[in-house]
């Protein structure tokens, strides 16, 4: 396959063949051509599949491939209005929405004749069918405008995205909030455009530039709202859910350019209802309505439950006779009985409606999981083990060894949600493991979910873990609020292990001598190299020349040198090379022998993110390649669309964010680039998913300034607390 000249131009659609896993192959013809073009569309650059009739301005690089011949490999493509009203019988005919509503080319033809293509557009715009009724049946004319109305507003919109320099994507986000008169309400306020655009500068400045073009003053009301959004919108983006009233009204005066223009910014949100605030420590913080009400929900939900009367099925005494019964049968079968934090802790989660069991890695939470659910459905309750990730969540599948009792939160949800399900919640425990990572959206979705029956829930978790990669604080905000067991016995390692000890000198913000590695097999060391990525990939592949073990980094981005695609890349070249069997998946190559991760859950086949595995084989079925892979012990057979699907990546390399939860023998952390993403909790996640050697590689001086950072969770500004604000609309 070859790749030559770049295409970009407006195509009419004429044939659509939607791919499996969202993408589409499609012919299409240009204005004055005589033959049609085939092209194909990832689902990556697609804001939805193409339909016969439509107009799609198309951006690409033409192939030539030895089975399809010519086509164009789309980069970019938005659908356009009509070039032409000439072309409206065109659309009517071919496009799907007017199928079978009894509209054919006769009647298409009689409506040109009659009634002109200018004023049938006019018409259908109108919703007017009554007048388009006097040439063709009423049904079909009242069918006919209200299939013409979310097309004609698509087009226009993207009309406007396009002459006004927006991102196509957003066309597909936009319709699916606002279906009707999208246009007319954008034109009222463009700054409105802010709630569905990644909030960066330039996107600011967009709109700004189409506000202008729309005759927008610049110390119009719009304009002041709008910039109050944007400057919380963009802290939302950081994790951030309140805004200081101090640091707000220095981000509105940055956007508006003006103290003029920026005075009584906040006032005119607050008067709108776009805003609130609350006062914490005499300081005013505010927040975004919508974010601010999720909160407050989640508050609500937590001190509702709490204030309800626990479930006392067994008396105290039966349920502690159970609890030393399991931990008898624990120390026959394992060699080692609960201690007592642990009893205690099965004791807590089964008696409060809400409790947190909080603990280092390797203190047994997983001991007082299994022992939970052994007591819990003694009393014929029905217990739950949700997680955030799929990789979590069959990490707890393996672990109580359970597969009816244990999903993803998203999966529970959706779950609970069917109404022949809801028999099964018989006085429920639910268990979220791994809650550290659970930001206040999912956590309120739950709560919601769970809403009618007579639950319980309990948190458990690592407060010097990761926090959320969504929005705002939950667990860590709960810790030692709500009744809470914080357990220190470590079990995974020794008392004594290097590990261990460096991972609780790290949890309290320092940094303990590490010696430079000489090919030991166990404890904590570093290989110092200098701070470029051609020394970093040449200090791991000396590494894993000799030993190989999971490399995890803090970052994915291709702009830091320890990206994992980077270093991916150069340890499948090293490691990989001779393999010549291979699957070309676009920009990536996978070959036998790769390990590999899935980023993408898949419950018809019981893939989720964050699941490692390890390609077998390569084989034609079918003529097609599939990969055969194994995970967690169980061989899969994956088309290349599967693969696609599942966002299959090479595992040399992965980041730490998708190590959570996971433990290796061996782990090689990279700690080259300093950046706000490594800090003192991604150090403590890093360290601890090694069981007998840890081995930092890069800077030193990167290492100990992210230690003595404090952890994400102690600095992002959020309004969710455990008890009651002051919090009030202005």
């Amino acid at each position: 396959m070859s790749e030559s000249e770049f295409f970009s131009g407006i195509i009419q659609i004429n044939s659509v063949f939607p791919g499996t896993f969202g993408g589409a192959v499609f012919t299409g013809k240009e204005q004055r051509r005589k033959y049609g073009i085939k092209f194909r569309a990832s689902y990556k650059v697609l804001t939805r599949v193409p339909e016969p009739g439509e107009f799609w301005q198309i951006k690409g690089s033409k192939i030539k491939t030895e089975d399809y011949g010519q086509q164009i490999k789309v980069q970019e493509c938005i659908i356009v209005p009509l070039p032409s009203e000439n072309y409206l019988s065109s659309l009517l005919i071919k496009h799907p929405k007017f199928r079978g509503i009894g509209l054919g080319p006769s009647k298409v033809e009689t409506l040109m004749i009659k009634i002109g293509a200018s004023e049938l557009i006019r018409l259908m715009d109108a919703g007017n069918y009554i007048a388009i009724a006097d040439v063709i049946a009423e049904p079909i004319a009242k069918a006919l405008c209200l299939n013409w109305n979310p097309l004609h507003n698509e087009m226009q919109l993207a009309r406007f995205l396009m002459e006004n320099n927006f991102e196509a994507s957003l066309s597909k986000k936009i319709i699916k909030v606002c279906k009707f008169n999208v246009l007319e309400r954008i034109k009222k306020n463009p700054y409105s455009l802010l709630a569905f655009g990644t909030i960066t500068k330039n996107f600011w400045h967009t709109i700004d530039k189409a506000a202008e073009k729309l005759k927008f003053s610049k110390s119009c009301t719009q304009r002041k709202i709008g910039a109050v959004e944007y400057a919380l919108y963009q802290q939302l983006q950081r994790g951030d859910t309140a805004m200081s009233e101090d640091k707000l009204r220095k981000s509105i005066l940055g956007l508006l350019g003006s103290e003029e223009y920026s005075r009584n910014a906040i006032e005119e949100a607050g008067k709108v209802k776009a805003i609130c605030y609350f006062i914490k420590d005499e300081i005013k913080y505010f927040q975004a309505i919508g974010i601010a009400t999720i909160e407050s929900q989640l508050e609500k939900n937590i001190v509702n439950l709490r204030a309800q009367r626990p479930i006392r099925i067994f008396t105290k005494e039966v349920l502690i006779e159970a609890i030393n019964e399991f931990s008898d049968k624990n120390e026959i079968e394992l060699d080692y009985p609960l201690t007592q934090q642990q009893k205690d802790s099965v004791k807590l989660s089964i008696s409060k409606r809400i409790s947190i069991i909080a603990g280092y890695g390797g203190t047994g939470k997983t001991t007082v999981l299994k022992a939970t659910v052994d007591v819990a459905e003694q009393q014929l309750r029905s217990v739950f083990i949700l997680a955030l990730a799929g990789k979590a969540k069959e990490r707890a599948r393996e672990a109580i060894g359970r597969d009816d009792i244990t999903f993803t939160i998203h999966g529970f949800i959706k779950m609970i949600s069917a109404p022949k399900n809801k028999g099964m919640l018989t006085n429920p425990l639910v268990i979220i493991d791994e809650a550290s990572m659970v930001d206040i959206v999912l956590a309120n979705r739950l709560m919601n979910a769970l809403h009618g029956t007579n639950f319980s829930m309990c948190l458990v978790g690592d407060t010097a873990q990761l926090s959320p990669v969504g929005m705002g604080i939950f667990f860590h905000a709960c810790v030692n609020k709500l009744d809470t067991i914080n357990l220190t016995k470590v079990h995974r390692q020794a008392e004594t292990s290097p590990i261990h000890k460096l991972a609780m000198v790290v949890r309290e913000g320092k940094m303990s001598e590490i010696k430079e590695w000489n090919h030991e097999k166990e404890g904590v060391f570093f290989v110092t190299c200098e701070p470029n990525q051609k020394d970093l990939i040449k200090s791991i592949i000396s590494i894993t020349s000799t030993q190989m073990g999971q490399i995890i980094s803090p970052h994915a981005s291709h702009y830091m040198s320890d990206n994992t695609a980077t270093i991916n890349n150069s340890m499948q070249y090293i490691h990989n090379q001779k393999t010549k069997v291979s699957l070309n998946m676009g920009s990536r190559i996978l070959k036998v022998n790769d390990p590999i991760m899935v980023t993408a859950n898949n419950y018809e086949l019981e893939l989720f993110n964050g699941m490692t595995g390890i390609i077998e084989d390569i084989e034609l079925i079918n003529n097609q390649p599939n990969i055969i892979a194994k995970f967690n012990n169980l061989t899969y057979s994956l088309s290349k669309n599967q693969c696609f699907e599942l966002g299959i990546e090479l595992a040399y390399a992965i980041t730490i964010h998708k190590s959570q939860g996971s433990e290796y023998d061996m782990t090689i952390i990279c700690c080259i680039n300093a950046s706000k993403l490594l800090e003192r909790s991604m150090v403590y996640t890093a360290l601890t998913r090694s069981k007998k050697l840890t081995l930092f590689v890069g800077d030193r001086n990167v290492l100990h300034n992210a230690v003595i950072q404090p952890p994400r969770s102690e600095t992002i500004c959020h309004g969710f607390q455990v008890f009651k604000k002051n919090s009030e609309q202005i």
